[in-house]
């Protein structure tokens, strides 16, 4: 099932088209990453999903809910942390989950097992205006739960948070994605974490969706890194350009980095010698989320 269904939507902004024509879909328990530069669309697309914003073109559908047309019953199935936490802070913690609780009618129990999750038991009665950023990451997360949302959407959720913090994060969604079959939607500039996170990535460029990522565990390909000599570039250029078993490729301090199909090596070997191109320091190398995003975003 489709839990989000972004079609065709396009935002204007103080005459910046800052979204065009974006198309993308997240499955019921699934974790998705969403990358790209400051600028590049990530907030203006979140605030879209969540209503905060409305969009000029296109259809926005949680739960097979439509946003526009159905409002309230489309944002009963989100929960949601985008920009700073929403939090009272001249309120405790337990004030803050009491709000939305007495509110969304849930149970005390359910309260205070969100209480236990957040690790702020010892703290949940102080005022949050006393709490670390990482603190209220943590409540603002705990917040966004309190509803058994089957939409999470995060917006760099590991904002203020120590490595032992971080940690227990990663633990907690890949837990709500399997046990609960929550979906969430991260967007963040952390790739390390993504990657550790993340089922695939969704990769936005200038308000423009550039890549729908595969399994980010199981990529086709293998990625190869090596130096040819001084005055061949562009002639290597050239041939890598044309040749059907090169996926990509890109030219960085002197380094080429190739993508090629799956073995493909020796065909890739004896291209290069067969347009008499010498090359050095030739090895393997481990394809990562930081890759794909330095494909995309750096000139090759």
């Amino acid at each position: 099932m489709k839990i989000l269904e972004v079609n065709k939507v396009s935002k204007t902004l103080k005459k910046n088209k800052i979204l065009n024509n974006i198309s993308f879909s997240i499955d019921e328990g699934e974790i998705v990453g969403f990358v790209g530069p400051n600028g590049a669309g990530k907030t203006t697309t979140l605030k879209v999903i969540t209503n905060l914003l409305y969009q000029d073109e296109g259809k926005v559908t949680i739960a097979g809910y439509d946003v526009s047309k159905n409002r309230e019953e489309a944002l009963s199935n989100i929960g949601a942390i985008i920009e700073n936490p929403g939090l009272y802070t001249f309120l405790t913690g337990r004030e803050n989950l009491e709000f939305i609780r007495k509110l969304r009618k849930i149970s005390k129990e359910k309260m205070e097992d969100i209480i236990k999750f957040t690790g702020l038991k010892e703290r949940i009665d102080d005022k949050v205006n006393k709490y670390s950023l990482g603190m209220k990451q943590r409540l603002a997360l705990g917040m966004s739960l309190l509803t058994s949302p089957k939409l999470l959407l995060l917006d760099e959720p590991t904002n203020g948070l120590d490595p032992t913090g971080v940690e227990e994060l990663r633990k907690t969604l890949k837990e709500l994605s399997k046990q609960d079959n929550t979906s969430i939607f991260i967007s963040s500039h952390q790739l390390s974490e993504i990657e550790k996170i993340c089922d695939r990535v969704i990769f936005i460029k200038k308000g423009r969706i550039i890549n729908l990522s595969k399994n980010i565990l199981e990529k086709s390909g293998q990625v190869i890194k090596f130096k040819i000599e001084k005055g061949k570039e562009e002639k290597a250029k050239i041939i890598f350009k044309d040749c059907d078993f090169i996926n990509s490729f890109k030219l960085n301090d002197e380094y080429f980095q190739i993508n090629i199909k799956e073995n493909a090596l020796s065909n890739l070997l004896k291209l290069l010698s067969q347009n008499g191109i010498d090359f050095s320091d030739f090895h393997m190398v481990k394809d990562s989320v930081e890759n794909q995003y330095d494909e995309i975003f750096k000139e090759i």
